[in-house]
């Protein structure tokens, strides 16, 4: 009985481990960890979405993940999907630190490359979000 609740215990721990493991090294692969030091949400977001993007494709520091964007008329808002939500919080980006937005076409569909100050690795966004967001994040800049 208690080498039975020991190995269930034992199961649980080493799972944890690797999920919890696995998410902080997703969070400093992605360069999410510099992000959230610069950008953290700390206040709820009070205004109206100018757009509303689930599921986007991004590449952050070259590693790809998919992210929720949020445009409001004070920045860029950018949450994980779950599980990783459990270990990268959502950022708010002002507008005002973006510095550049530029679209283009590849071979394999549209990017959007941000470039935001403090952070040091690609941004790209991919997709038709990326057009949208480019022309309110230009807004957003101006």
């Amino acid at each position: 009985m208690f080498s039975e609740i020991k190995s269930i215990f034992n199961a649980f721990l080493v799972i944890g481990v690797m999920f919890g493991g696995s998410g902080m090294l997703y969070r400093y692969l992605t360069g999410w960890s510099q992000l959230s030091t610069l950008y953290a949400r700390r206040e709820s977001v009070a205004s109206i979405s100018d757009g509303s993007y689930r599921w986007v494709s991004c590449k952050i520091n070259l590693t790809p993940i998919s992210v929720s964007i949020e445009i409001y008329p004070d920045g860029l808002w950018l949450k994980p999907g779950f599980p990783l939500s459990v270990f990268m919080p959502a950022i708010l980006i002002p507008g005002s630190k973006i510095v550049m937005a530029k679209s283009k076409t590849g071979l394999f569909g549209r990017k959007t490359e941000l470039q935001i100050a403090g952070f040091s690795g690609p941004f790209v966004i991919c997709g038709n979000a990326g057009l949208a967001i480019t022309d309110s994040i230009n807004s957003l800049a101006q």
